[in-house]
């Protein structure tokens, strides 16, 4: 009786430990999937519009970085902590407008890319973009050097980002946003 109740006694804690073991497991991959792999991120007010808006929440995939370089259009998700503007800990959500080594240039409500005006379908007909939200007469320069990116919002009327902010480096960039997983309405990738 005293051996069948030591072998139930430790066919208990076998039991116990795998569920342990299982357990810890799960949320180590859990960890290593959100921290690695791919995240899920909010927007924030209406930057992004008519691309994304107010509270979308979007999936970024963290990855494809280490493989390939980012390009101009990709949508990101920013660190923007420490920056202008920022109190807290904040992710931002931009699109890449200039690449290292380009010299990008706001001027007349068009914005060049080494010289050359760019074309940018994503934004509304109308839309404008100037150096500041003041004033329209300004011109904006700006030579990215190395791992440096040049990110704005597509309503440019409304977005606070690199004209404001400055360059961001690459150790700022999060991750690019894949697909937008709410609303439902727009479930899909972007």
């Amino acid at each position: 009786m005293k051996k069948e109740n030591k072998n139930r006694k430790k066919s208990i804690q076998s039991q116990l430990l795998s569920f342990v073991i299982h357990i810890a497991v799960g949320v180590l991959a859990g960890l290593l999937i959100v921290t690695f792999l791919i995240q899920k991120s909010s927007v924030e007010g209406l930057s992004m519009a008519p691309s994304l808006q107010d509270h979308d929440v979007v999936l970024v995939e963290k990855v494809s970085q280490y493989f390939r370089a980012f390009e101009r259009g990709d949508i990101v998700v920013l660190d923007a902590s420490h920056l202008k503007g920022f109190d807290v800990k904040e992710d931002i959500v931009k699109r890449i407008i200039g690449l290292p080594g380009e010299t990008i240039r706001i001027s007349e409500g068009e914005v060049y890319i080494n010289g050359v005006l760019l074309t940018e379908e994503y934004l509304t007909p109308d839309m404008k973009t100037y150096p500041t939200f003041s004033d329209k007469e300004e011109t904006l320069e700006v030579t990215l050097s190395e791992n440096e990116y040049f990110c704005m919002g597509d309503n440019r009327e409304n977005s606070l980002d690199s004209r404001i902010l400055g360059v961001f480096p690459k150790e700022k960039i999060k991750g690019r946003a894949i697909f937008r997983i709410q609303p439902f309405e727009s479930f899909g990738g972007i």
